[in-house]
């Protein structure tokens, strides 16, 4: 054991019925205060700190069991602490910061940590806070900020690997709440403002990608996740790019790819078994999904490079087997489904100048249908209380040659030419 300290006030060093300590060397050059405390610490391979501050940098071990190596180096100008409790079994951890004011690190009732590292390069604030973590395999943060970056992990169970890279100018807080088995986690945001992620209450989240390159805000909401099989969201914005999951149940694979100049919204709210959805998007000023009450969606895929806008709404589906929508266009292109029940396929392909509308009413039981259009002008299409049918449109030019075969009742068939 080595501790080499050159202080201006103080420097308090606490170690208490300490088993098998191997090797341990700490430096501290400090302006005010360098606190080390180890109580209860059980075969301690080997220890490294080694801390250079201007105020403060406290080191607290509390009932640490079986730590194999753990290495801290602080450059700090104002705070450092780095606090673990009850951690069990940590095999490896390295914590490498250098901040100008503050970046604690917080460990509560951590069990078989595998190995962490934590490597902070920050102007104002870097937060990192573990409450009652279990089995966490592997842990990496890498932040680069000017203002702020806080990790947040309550009640976290077996979260095998997880890491977070982000390179911001104001805010990237990341944050974790009730999250059981989170099979893996990558989030890498590069931003100029703001970047929350929020997970509450998520179970069985298998594998999970975050990559968001923007100037302003990109909000990734997770509400009550059940089992969620893989998502992966690639966002490059201006200004605004928002994914709200909310009581998403059984959501398999979700892959959204979004670069926007203003606005990219995406917003599923009572999702049920959502086999796989993938959303690419490649606007000048807004594209926006939403999905409210959808119950087994098997599989949609929404293609869109827009100049102005493309919104795509679903309200009250049910069993919609599959869906893709591929729209490229000069203006607007909606697409609204309102109280649609088991339509079995549906294939949306759209080339405009202007605008392309269609809108699906009470629709139940449309089990295929197809619309084609390439125009310079509008191509609207109105299916208001349609039951049982199967519908093909293909629509060119200023002509608009329709085709189509209906099974059932079609109550209204709207085209302008």
């Amino acid at each position: 054991m080595e501790v080499r300290v050159g202080l201006g006030v103080l420097a308090l060093l606490v170690l208490e019925d300490v088993s098998d300590l191997g090797s341990m060397e700490v430096r501290a050059g400090l302006g005010v205060l360098a606190l080390l405390v180890l109580v209860d610490v059980s075969d301690l391979g080997s220890m490294e700190v080694r801390v250079g501050l201007q105020a403060l940098a406290p080191l607290v071990l509390v009932d640490v069991s079986d730590l194999g190596s753990m290495e801290v180096r602080v450059g700090l100008q104002a705070l450092a602490p780095l606090v673990l409790v009850d951690v069990s079994d940590l095999g490896s951890m390295e914590v490498r910061v250098g901040l100008s004011a503050l970046a604690p690190l917080v460990l509560v009732d951590v069990s078989d940590l595998g190995s962490m590292e934590v490597r902070v390069g920050l102007g104002v604030l870097a937060l990192l806070v573990l409450v009652d973590v279990s089995d966490l395999g592997s842990m990496e943060v890498r932040v680069g900020l000017q203002a702020l970056a806080p990790l947040v992990l309550v009640d976290v169970s077996d979260l095998g690997s997880m890491e977070v890279r982000v390179g911001l100018q104001a805010l990237a807080p990341l944050v974790l709440v009730d999250v059981s088995d989170l099979g893996s986690m990558e989030v890498r945001v590069g931003l100029s403002a703001l970047a929350p992620l929020v997970l509450v209450d998520v179970i069985d989240l298998g594998s999970m990608e975050v990559r968001v390159g923007l100037s302003a805000l990109a909000l990734l909401d997770l509400d009550d996740v059940s089992d969620l099989g893989s998502m992966k969201v690639r966002a490059g914005l201006g200004v605004l790019a928002l994914l709200v999951l909310v009581d998403v149940s059984d959501l398999r694979s979700l892959e959204v790819r979004v670069g926007l100049g203003v606005l990219a919204l995406l917003v599923l709210a009572d999702v049920s078994d959502l086999g796989s959805m993938e959303v690419r998007v490649g606007l000048q000023a807004l594209a926006l999904l939403v999905l409210v009450d959808v119950s087994d969606l098997g599989s949609m895929e929404v293609r869109v490079g827009l100049q102005a806008l493309a919104p795509l709404v679903l309200v009250d589906v049910s069993d919609l087997g599959s869906m893709e929508v591929r729209v490229g266009l000069q203006a607007l292109a909606p697409l609204v489904l309102v109280d649609v029940s088991d339509l079995g396929s549906m294939e949306v392909r759209v080339g405009l100048g202007v605008l392309a509308l269609l809108v699906l009413v009470d629709v139940s039981d449309l089990g295929s249908m197809e619309v084609r259009v390439g125009l310079q002008a509008p191509a609207p299409l109105v299916l208001a209380d349609v039951s049982s049918g199967r519908l093909r449109l293909r629509a060119l030019l200023l002509h608009s040659r329709i085709e189509y075969s209906q099974v059932g009742a079609l109550r209204h068939l709207w085209r302008v030419v």
